[in-house]
């Protein structure tokens, strides 16, 4: 999946993109809206305890910098879903989507 772009759904060359997602420093104004996955979602199902909070600490806090991308960002954290949001609760997720919708169009993007 990682070296050969037909082998994931996406089609996404992961190289390039992960070249791309680290020389991005800055958006601008430009609405962002960060839907996160509920706090009490074990990422990984089988880790002890300790190690399950960790990790769960340092994906909140990751999802969390993406709010520093853009002077116009927010965060909506998910009540009970997991990493699965748009299956686990696709109201939450059209209402990410909605909010940037609006956002765009109260602050017109400049090309």
């Amino acid at each position: 999946m990682l070296t050969d772009s037909s082998k994931n759904e996406e089609r996404l060359d992961m190289h390039a993109s992960a070249l791309a997602a680290h020389q991005l420093t800055s958006l601008g104004n430009k609405p962002v809206i960060v839907l996160t996955h509920s706090p009490r979602f074990c990422m990984v199902p089988g880790l002890s305890e300790p190690i399950a909070v960790r990790l769960e600490d340092a994906t909140q806090r990751m999802q969390q910098q993406f709010l520093s991308l853009s002077t116009n960002s927010r965060q909506n954290v998910a009540a009970r879903a997991g990493h699965g949001l748009p299956h686990e609760d696709p109201a939450f997720v059209v209402n990410g989507i909605l909010q940037g919708v609006a956002a765009v169009r109260r602050h017109p993007l400049r090309r």
